[in-house]
């Protein structure tokens, strides 16, 4: 049930926000990369591939590089692409390369859907000051990724997966469109999401 209110809610809210979606791609070497370096220690979250920790706007503005590269018709790796991404605010030493793959804090390189996981655990977790150790974190990560059960076996509250549905949603719009905070995209994505929402716990008789 979880996945079906997750794809619906992300279609009502990316509507507004999200008419392209450059599929993803590691380039040779890359995925390797970024685990070597990675430190097992970081906390959980998501990371380019220089292991910097990165939120979901930074990561949807990388993704809206890449799709400028790609409609140049640009070789990902040449000079031309290079002179794209610093044209867009990316620095010299991230622009000789694609910076639009997430990874893990293991540096593992992740989906789209899986790094929207992440920010939308990551955002319950700050806005109700949750701390990232506690039983409580565990159940909102074990919603965030779909599960029924934490990992300690407690069962995750109906609550619990109905807020993170909706919260991953906005996230993963926010992660494709790179919808800036307080910009009317951003609005139009929240609001996409609370109506749909809204409408499936009437239908729901709740």
């Amino acid at each position: 049930m979880i996945r079906f209110l997750i794809a619906a809610a992300l279609a009502a809210a990316g509507t507004v926000a999200m008419a392209a979606h450059t599929p993803e791609h590691v380039p040779p070497g890359q995925a390797k990369s970024a685990e070597s370096e990675a430190e097992q220690t970081k906390p959980y979250g998501v990371y380019n591939r220089l292991g910097a920790a990165i939120t979901a706007r930074e990561l949807g503005r990388a993704k809206a590089v890449e799709r400028a590269v790609e409609e140049a018709g640009a070789p990902p790796t040449s000079d031309e692409a290079k002179m794209i991404r610093l044209s867009m605010g990316q620095s010299p030493e991230t622009a000789g390369q694609p910076n639009d793959q997430a990874y893990d804090e293991r540096g593992r390189p992740i989906s789209d859907q899986q790094a929207a996981e992440r920010y939308a655990a990551l955002e319950v977790m700050a806005r109700t000051g949750v701390d990232p150790n506690s039983d409580e974190a565990k159940q909102i990560i074990a919603a965030s990724e779909g599960d029924i059960e934490t990992p300690d076996g407690e069962p995750v509250e109906q609550q619990t997966m109905e807020e993170m549905a909706k919260e991953i949603a906005v996230q993963e719009a926010i992660v494709r469109s790179g919808a800036q905070p307080g910009s009317q995209e951003e609005a139009l994505i929240k609001t996409g999401a609370d109506v749909f929402m809204d409408k499936m716990r009437r239908w729901w008789g709740d």
